[in-house]
C-alpha cells in the first residue's frame, strides 16, 4: 500500500500483482517530512519517503510481535551518543579515528539487523527544542536507526513494577520480578510518552490495529521532523525546581546527623512523595488494606522497592547521590534518572556518560540484573562485537 501524499493518490497492490490506485484526501505538507510512504504487508514494514531525501523504514510488527526482537541485542544510547552516530556522517573530524570506526559498526549493526536502537521520550523532547541546523542532520538518522522501537515510557514501567509488588502481596506470596511484561522495548503505539494510555492489543493483521500502527508511525516521525522547535521553557522551570529539592535533600542529609543516619528511609520517602498516584492505584487494585499499606510504609517498603528492577535502581542511584552534598543536581539529572535507570533495567547494554554509569553502577550493586554500562561507542563495539 503506497500513500504518494505529493501527488495526493493512494496505491493497493494485490498478491496477484495488479494495481488498484485512488485519489487520497490526505493533503500534503512539506513541513511536516514525509511525502510518500510504503505499507509491505509481507515484511511488515513501512518505508517513508521523507522530504529531505532520505528513506526510513519502521518495522510495524508481525503477528507475533514479541518475536520482532528474536535474535537482536537491544542497545540503549544516551543522546550524546545518538549526536556521536550524526557526527560520523556529518562531520566526522569531530571525531576520534576509534569512536568514528565504531560508529560506522554501530550503524552497519543496526542495517543487518543485529541490534535495535530504541528511542525513548528523553531522545524526542531534547531533540525537540534543540536549533533546527541541528535536529535536520541528527532527527533523520534517529528515524533511520531505530526502526520504529521505542522504549516504554518510564511512568508506565514504574506503575507495572508497582502493581506486580503489590499483586504479589495481596496473594501473600513474595515478589519475583518478571522482566519486560508488557515488553519495555516495543513497537506498540502510544507507550513511548507518559500520557498515553497502553492499548489493548490486537493482532497486527487487524485492519483497525495496523491503521493504528502505520498512524502511529507517521505522525511521530512527522512530529519529529518538524522544523518548528518546541518551547521548553515551562519544562525546564519544573525540572529545575526537582532538582533543587533533590539538592536540598543532599544538603539536610549532610548537616542533620539523625537524617544521614536514616537517609533510607529519607530518600524512600521522597520518592514515594514523588509517585503516590502509583502507589495508591497499585495498592487499590490489589486489595491492600489501608492498615497494611501502613505497615508496608513504615516496614518493609525500602527493601521491597530494592528488588523491583527499574525502581530499585531509581531508589539505590538516588539515594547514593544524596548521601554526596558536593555533587550538585540538575535539570537535565531528571532524564536520566527515569530513563538511565529504565534502560539499565530492560536493556541488554547501555552507553551513557561516565557520570551516570557509575550511579547506575553502584545502584546495581549487591542486586540481581542489570545491564553493561559503557561509557563509549567504541567499549561498546568491544564488548558486542564477540558476540554478533
Amino acid at each position: 500500500m503506497v500513500v504518494d501524499l505529493e501527488r495526493k493518490r493512494l496505491t493497493v497492490v494485490l498478491d496477484d500483482g495488479s494495481e488498484v490506485t485512488e485519489p487520497s484526501e490526505q493533503a500534503y505538507d512539506p513541513a511536516l517530512g514525509i511525502r510518500r510512504s510504503t505499507y509491505d504487508r509481507a515484511e511488515h514494514t513501512a518505508t517513508l519517503e521523507l522530504v529531505e531525501g532520505r528513506q526510513v523504514v519502521a518495522e510495524i510488527g508481525g503477528p507475533d510481535p514479541a518475536r520482532s526482537l528474536a535474535g537482536r541485542t537491544v542497545v540503549y544510547l544516551d543522546q550524546n551518543q545518538w549526536i556521536k552516530l550524526a557526527q560520523h556522517l556529518h562531520t566526522p573530524h569531530k571525531l576520534r579515528p576509534a569512536e568514528h570506526d565504531a560508529a560506522a559498526t554501530v550503524i552497519d549493526w543496526v542495517r543487518a539487523r543485529r541490534i535495535v536502537l530504541p528511542l525513548s521520550a528523553a531522545h524526542v523532547t531534547e531533540i525537540g527544542s534543540a536549533r533546527a541546523q541541528y535536529r535536520a542532520t541528527l532527527v533523520p538518522l534517529m528515524l533511520e536507526l531505530c526502526r520504529g522501537w521505542q522504549m516504554r515510557h518510564p511512568l508506565h514501567v514504574r506503575a507495572d513494577e508497582l502493581l506486580a509488588l503489590f499483586a504479589a502481596h495481596g496473594h501473600g506470596r513474595p515478589f519475583t520480578p518478571s522482566p519486560g511484561v508488557p515488553a519495555v522495548f516495543t513497537l506498540e503505539p502510544g507507550t513511548l510518552f507518559s500520557s498515553s494510555a497502553d492499548p489493548v492489543g490486537a493482532p497486527v493483521s487487524d485492519p483497525g490495529d495496523l491503521h493504528r500502527r502505520l498512524t502511529w508511525v507517521s505522525s511521530l516521525y512527522s512530529a519529529m521532523l518538524d522544523a518548528e522547535a518546541v518551547d521548553r521553557t515551562d519544562a525546564e522551570a519544573l525540572s529545575t525546581r526537582w532538582a533543587a529539592s533533590f539538592h536540598d535533600l543532599a544538603r539536610e542529609l549532610r548537616d542533620n546527623p539523625t537524617a544521614r543516619q536514616h537517609s533510607r528511609q529519607v530518600v524512600f520517602a521522597r520518592l514515594v512523595i514523588d509517585m503516590r498516584d502509583d502507589l495508591a492505584r497499585a495498592a487499590l487494585t490489589a486489595g491492600v488494606t489501608p492498615e497494611r499499606f501502613h505497615n508496608w510504609m513504615t516496614g518493609q517498603g525500602p527493601d521491597d522497592l530494592t528488588t523491583l528492577p527499574y525502581l530499585g535502581t531509581v531508589f539505590e542511584a538516588t539515594h547514593t547521590r544524596a548521601r554526596n552534598a558536593g555533587d550538585a543536581w540538575h535539570s537535565h539529572d531528571l532524564n536520566d534518572l527515569l530513563f538511565l535507570a529504565c534502560a539499565s533495567a530492560y536493556a541488554d547494554i547501555v552507553v551513557c556518560e561516565n557520570k551516570a554509569a557509575d550511579y547506575l553502577a553502584r545502584a546495581w550493586r549487591g542486586r540481581e540484573g542489570g545491564a553493561p554500562l559503557v561509557t563509549s561507542l567504541a567499549a561498546l563495539v568491544t564488548r558486542l562485537q564477540p558476540l554478533l
